[in-house]
């Protein structure tokens, strides 16, 4: 699983993952149990707390959501697990997490504004 200093610098030229202000939001070209983390904390509660202010919960746009949170739910246990079971014979081999160029620069992650603020010592106001 790559690590976030692995992969393409965000916008901010970073690697920081949070969903304070502030914190950088990495959507893209991140790890799955990341990516479910990030919908089902931003996307998916959103939708329910919308729902809950229309007193909309139960009609069929958005009541899908409290089921769609139960199911990511689901899946983030068993990504978590998953990963579990990898770093476990991992750590029986001796392998070690190495990244590879792949993770870092590629037709689209060479778009970002994060390499060239990177070299400019992370967000500058222009």
């Amino acid at each position: 699983d790559p690590m976030p200093a692995d992969l393409a610098p965000d916008w901010t030229g970073g690697h920081s993952f949070s969903l304070l202000p502030g914190g950088a939001v990495r959507k893209y070209n991140i790890s799955e149990i990341e990516r479910l983390t990030y919908e089902l904390l931003v996307d998916i509660t959103d939708a329910i707390y919308k729902a809950k202010a229309h007193n909309a919960v139960y009609s069929p746009i958005y009541g899908y959501w409290e089921w769609a949170q139960d199911r990511w739910l689901v899946k983030i246990k068993a990504e978590a697990s998953r990963l579990k079971r990898f770093a476990e014979i991992e750590k029986k081999l001796g392998i070690k997490h190495t990244a590879y160029d792949f993770w870092k620069h590629g037709e689209y992650t060479d778009l970002y504004l994060g390499w060239r603020r990177k070299g400019e010592g992370g967000l500058q106001s222009e």
